[in-house]
């Protein structure tokens, strides 16, 4: 592959680094080389770096390995406190519409303005019809609004590793430009074109779970939901009187989501999984409630609880909706065992699509 404008994109998780080289052109992801670097425990709290020098190690360990060339520093960001809302404003100049947007938001944030930055996206452009047959042109806007500390953690972390970021972007966003859109990177179930369904993208991560909905190839609603790998942990190590790096053991090689050991599965995870789904299926009845199509089509889980044996058919059962796990890729090109990318695409995959962005 030839190496051109190429990316060093970052996703600070609670447990793990996810760290990735690679560009975009022509609609095709061209992946140079990655790395899932593990963190010490409580580094990070809900977007947040709680201890910027033992991060920044790790980040500035991975570029003196991998860095031999100039690259561009992007970051994924990933918190509750992440506030995306739509707009719908009568299209003006761009400075009209970002003090349009900014009186908006300011009724909606619970702190004052100056402490988030804010940022908007156009999705739609459109004529709404008025009295006497009139038409008014009009904009329909995405706006991000992210707490202003948490950045700050990120280019105070990367500056202790010697980097200066180029670009930030929050989760839902690779996710959306990933799993949404006409191109393709990721198979869907029977092949077919996602623009026009309703797709929701379930992020199980160590300390939360986040959920993506995408209506017409955009970002509809992003929620995060305050469970994860980390308390599953806890409960089969409690359960069972073992340590928390058995309990992970247990968790990644028994099947006991497979209908015939579920019968032995501890109660404890049993009521823990069962009010995980319960919140999921209210983000998911909100979402439908709010959406144009009054439906979700299907499911794709990623992150690393996602490696959870047959989770995809607990869902599915549970859920009553078509899901899969989203690492089956294509336009996807990696210097590297396309295997072992496959599974590690499920930590990768919620990073991925900000070497997309344009700028």
């Amino acid at each position: 592959m030839r190496k051109t404008n190429q990316s060093m994109v970052f996703d600070i998780g609670s447990k793990n680094i996810k760290a990735v080289i690679g560009t975009s052109k022509n609609h095709q992801i061209e992946i140079y080389d990655y790395e899932i670097i593990p963190i010490p425990e409580d580094s990070v709290f809900d977007g947040r770096i709680l201890h910027k020098t033992k991060v920044a190690e790790s980040i500035e360990g991975f570029h003196r390995k991998k860095g031999k060339r100039k690259h561009k520093i992007m970051v994924s960001i990933s918190s509750s406190m992440t506030i995306l809302r739509n707009f719908d404003l009568p299209k003006m100049e761009e400075e009209e519409l970002k003090e349009a947007i900014r009186y908006e938001m300011e009724h909606l944030l619970p702190e004052p303005m100056e402490n988030y930055i804010v940022d908007f996206t156009v999705l739609d452009e459109y004529l709404k019809d008025i009295e006497d047959g009139d038409k008014v042109p009009m904009v329909k806007v995405q706006t991000a609004a992210l707490p202003r500390a948490i950045i700050m953690t990120y280019i105070n972390t990367f500056e202790k590793a010697g980097l200066k970021i180029d670009a930030i972007d929050i989760q839902c966003n690779g996710i959306g430009k990933l799993f949404g859109g006409r191109k393709k990177f990721i198979k869907d179930f029977q092949d077919e074109e996602t623009i026009d369904k309703n797709i929701g993208i379930i992020d199980i991560g160590h300390q939360n779970t986040t959920i993506t909905i995408i209506e017409f190839g955009k970002v509809f609603l992003y929620r995060v939901i305050d469970k994860g790998g980390k308390d599953i942990n806890r409960i089969v190590a409690d359960t069972l009187g073992i340590d928390e790096r058995a309990a992970e053991e247990w968790k990644s090689n028994t099947r006991f989501l497979d209908e015939e050991f579920y019968k032995d599965t501890p109660l404890p995870l049993k009521q823990y999984l069962q009010d995980l789904l319960m919140e999921v299926q209210r983000v998911i009845d909100f979402s439908i409630s709010r959406s144009t199509q009054k439906t979700l089509d299907r499911i794709y889980l990623i992150g690393g609880g996602a490696k959870i044996q047959n989770i995809a058919h607990y869902f599915q059962e549970n859920l009553r909706i078509a899901t899969i796990l989203g690492n089956n890729y294509r336009n996807i090109s990696v210097n590297g065992s396309e295997t072992s990318f496959s599974e590690d695409l499920l930590y990768l995959s919620n990073i991925l699509g900000i070497l997309l962005r344009k700028e």
